[in-house]
């Protein structure tokens, strides 16, 4: 059971790099504030991890990768998948 609380971890900051990072989004947690000088504001972060709550468009196939529950979910059933092939000699 620890095992995929990891593996949900990962995800998680898999997300977190992945929406901070990404050539479509970007500076959603670390930007620059006021003064010019770049900051984690983690706001930003929080209110996007929101939205799926919100809005619906979140749950649309297209946006799967802004909702950071379908991008954990599908890591953790990719990793329980290949666990239990490897569990059952498949792999």
């Amino acid at each position: 059971m620890i095992d995929y609380l990891i593996v949900s971890s990962l995800g998680l900051s898999y997300y977190i790099y992945y929406v901070e990072f990404s050539p479509t989004l970007g500076n959603i947690w670390y930007r620059p504030d006021e003064t010019g000088k770049k900051v984690i504001q983690l706001e930003g972060l929080i209110s996007l991890m929101c939205e799926p709550f919100k809005k619906r468009e979140f749950w649309y196939f297209e946006n799967w990768d802004l909702n950071w529950m379908t991008t954990i979910f599908s890591i953790v059933f990719s990793y329980h998948i290949v666990k239990n092939m490897i569990y059952n000699g498949i792999c």
